[in-house]
């Protein structure tokens, strides 16, 4: 069973109502910056650092300085499109990455990046 079958499953359990798309985005969200954190080390004098985890984005136009989630927006068929900054439009190793944990999580959704 995926994370989002489990998340779907929950209001039902908590006897509550279902999980908003505003709320599901932003689980989304939380999900999608914590594999941009995970390409990371902490670093005593720099605070983080990039990691070997992401030389396989080597050749990619990525500010590692600065990559963040900065949208994730609901479609109509349940799907998401997740917007991340400070990469160029053209990066699909790192785009192709993050679209494949995303689904293995259970999310339906096209990861786009931007400057």
């Amino acid at each position: 069973m995926s994370f989002v079958a489990d998340l779907e499953r929950m209001p039902s359990i908590l006897n509550r109502r279902p999980l908003t798309d505003g709320e599901r985005a932003a689980i989304l969200r939380k999900q999608a910056e914590a594999l941009i954190r995970h390409l990371y080390n902490p670093h005593p004098e720099y605070g983080w650092r990039v990691s070997s985890r992401a030389d396989q984005f080597k050749g990619e136009t990525i500010n590692w300085g600065d990559l963040h989630v900065v949208l994730v927006e609901p479609m109509e068929d349940g799907s998401f499109i997740v917007t991340i900054e400070e990469a160029s439009h053209d990066c699909p190793l790192f785009t192709a990455w993050m679209e494949k944990w995303l689904l293995d999580w259970g999310w339906k959704c096209e990861v786009r990046t931007e400057w």
